[in-house]
């Protein structure tokens, strides 16, 4: 019998929106969908450790989230692709934030 492919997915930022989609999506693709335990100081401390000072609450919580998923391969999060329009006349002004 082949093995499915275990995949963790941290509860953290978009997880929240689209984890529906995501679990029959990865399912019908055949993995194994493996959901980190609800956060706590634990995964937030493991989150710290694996990010940089300046991150946010969300992000060490995504890491520390990962770090709680043992034994999958792979760890699942899709980002937003955002396009930003910046007017030409911010474009050229020389101090613009």
């Amino acid at each position: 019998m082949k093995r499915r492919i275990r995949i963790g997915i941290p509860r953290a930022l978009s997880y929240y929106t689209f984890y529906p989609l995501w679990r029959v999506f990865l399912e019908k693709l055949g993995a194994e969908i493996i959901v980190s335990k609800n956060t706590n100081r634990k995964i937030l401390e493991d989150g710290i450790k694996e990010t940089v000072n300046d991150a946010c609450v969300p992000i060490k919580v995504f890491h520390g989230g990962i770090d709680a998923n043992e034994g999958i391969k792979a760890a699942f999060e899709k980002t937003l692709d955002l396009k930003v329009t910046v007017p030409d006349h911010l474009l050229q002004a020389k101090n613009f934030y």
